[in-house]
């Protein structure tokens, strides 16, 4: 691929959703007629999440890949490289969200009351007799129900148990982390200069940039940033940038001189010396072993 696909939902055209879009289907309803894989692309605009009720199978996030047992809840971001191969016949849903649900006011819940489930992909691992993954399946098979037959109130309905969803998996990933360290990153100036990065992150914009953009100053920002992310304000930036380059080169065939044009670097061997600063290895060496893996 020369570009990584961006979809709206898998398969179709890339356009951005409702404020309030809600959509929930079956994992078969799209697999079965792509042999049960799923192949590598992103949602600009979309989170979503995968519950997969009884069969194995392989999954792709970024450049990690996983092996995972049946009942486990999948989170997947807007913008995170994801695909996966599942078994003939496997049952499961996938839910996706508009990823601006929670921005502003919304009755269901505040975006930080989610933060820690929708910030990164993550994997919610459950066991054979958990009683929280029986109510979990049950709400998302409540969901699918009422998005086929919707009537008055459906929206309401959908996004109150998206609401509930999320909550559930937020316990099991909480239960997951318990005696793990945990630094909580809902914050308002936060919230803003991620999203301010997100939108600008190849125009390689200096942190007294970002700063001045919301009304603040370098300190500020980076204290904000040490104290919810355990880095500065610059790391951030610059963490962003790799996983876009990580993505480029996994999941494209550009030439590394390409995307380093692709992500603002002027220079492609100043894009070599940053990557192999923060990764330990240059950009081609880092392709070959994924491609390998």
């Amino acid at each position: 691929m020369k570009s990584i696909p961006h979809f709206g939902l898998y398969g179709e055209a890339s356009v951005e959703p409702e404020h309030e879009f809600v959509h929930i289907e079956t994992i078969a309803a799209r697999s079965t007629s792509n042999d049960w894989r799923i192949a590598a692309h992103r949602h600009s605009a979309l989170f979503q999440v995968l519950l997969i009720e009884n069969k194995a199978f392989e999954a792709s996030l970024d450049d990690q890949q996983y092996l995972l047992p049946a009942r486990c809840a999948i989170t997947v971001p807007a913008g995170t490289v994801h695909s996966f191969t599942f078994k003939p016949d496997t049952r499961g849903l996938i839910l996706s969200v508009s990823d601006n649900l929670f921005r502003g006011r919304n009755p269901h819940g505040s975006r930080e009351s989610f933060e820690s489930v929708i910030q990164a992909a993550q994997i919610a691992r459950f066991e054979r007799d958990s009683v929280l993954f029986g109510q979990l399946r049950d709400y998302m098979s409540r969901l699918h129900t009422e998005f086929l037959n919707q009537s008055i109130g459906s929206e309401l309905l959908l996004q109150s148990w998206t609401c509930i969803v999320l909550m559930s998996i937020k316990r099991q990933l909480t239960s997951q982390h318990r005696g793990k360290p945990h630094r909580h990153s809902s914050n308002a100036m936060l919230e803003n200069f991620r999203r301010l990065v997100e939108e600008n992150f190849d125009r390689h914009l200096t942190v007294n940039q970002y700063a001045r953009a919301l009304h603040t100053s370098v300190s500020s920002l980076n204290r904000c940033c040490r104290e919810h992310l355990d880095q500065t304000a610059k790391l951030t930036i610059q963490n962003r940038l790799l996983v876009e380059s990580k993505r480029r080169l996994i999941y494209t065939s550009k030439p590394v001189d390409s995307i380093a044009a692709d992500l603002g670097f002027k220079d492609p061997a100043y894009f070599s010396r940053f990557f192999k600063k923060l990764t330990g290895c240059p950009p081609g060496t880092f392709r070959r072993a994924a491609q390998k893996n």
